[in-house]
């Protein structure tokens, strides 16, 4: 690093030593009556000036602009982030689980147009469903407050005791899949897409308690 900045000083100030050096001698040259001379040694100087112009110029270009880091470091802290709050699996009496998700605004302004796509599905395996939306599916855009919070809750209507056994066995799962899309305040548009999984009334293994949902290892990103 402190050889670098040796580098970064050389090349600053040698163009301008040089610069005044050869104009110094341009100088004497003009008054001894060599101007042939002069103005080459002074063309010469005015280059050496040129180029520490030019070094100047494209640090300035590399160089961000601290005014531009700070006004993206003040939206980083009060922009809107929306994301997965909680998430539920219970057992009703029939037999049948309900499962719900939450969503949260932690950021300090609002989310705009927000829209919300919640689906739940069992899958065997751990690697998860093949599943995607339908890009066709009606979506009313709403605004979410900070600290707002919206809830999505659904009971399967076709379930068996089979399946309890494949949750026990840890041969299926139950996927919370899941696509945001909002508007912060300085008109950004952005994204969560989430994959949560849960082993239902059996714990997993995974840390995740029975009940809950917890992170897919793949599906979850945002912006």
């Amino acid at each position: 690093m402190q050889s670098r900045q040796v580098v970064e000083h050389l090349v600053f100030w040698l163009p301008i030593v040089g610069g005044l050096l050869l104009g110094s001698i341009a100088a004497n040259e003009w008054y001894s009556g060599a101007k042939v001379n002069a103005v080459w040694f002074g063309f010469a100087g005015i280059v050496c000036f040129l180029a520490v112009a030019a070094v100047q110029l494209q640090r300035a270009l590399e160089t961000p602009n601290s005014t531009d880091r700070s006004k993206e470091a003040s939206i980083a802290q009060i922009r809107a982030y929306v994301h997965p709050n909680d998430g539920d699996v219970l057992f009703e009496a029939d037999g049948r689980p309900t499962v719900s998700i939450s969503i949260k605004n932690t950021g300090q302004t609002p989310a705009f147009k927000l829209t919300w796509i919640a689906k739940f599905v069992l899958a065997s395996g751990a690697d998860g469903p093949e599943f995607s939306f339908d890009p066709n599916e009606i979506k009313t855009p709403v605004t979410l407050p900070p600290g707002g919070v919206l809830s999505y809750k659904y009971k399967f209507e076709i379930w068996s005791e089979n399946f309890n056994r494949l949750l026990e066995k840890r041969e299926a799962f139950i996927f919370a899949i899941g696509e945001i899309r909002y508007t912060d305040a300085f008109d950004v548009q952005r994204y969560t897409d989430y994959r949560l999984i849960s082993s239902g009334k059996y714990a997993n293994g995974s840390g995740i308690s029975p009940g809950k949902f917890g992170t897919y290892v793949t599906g979850n990103n945002s912006n």
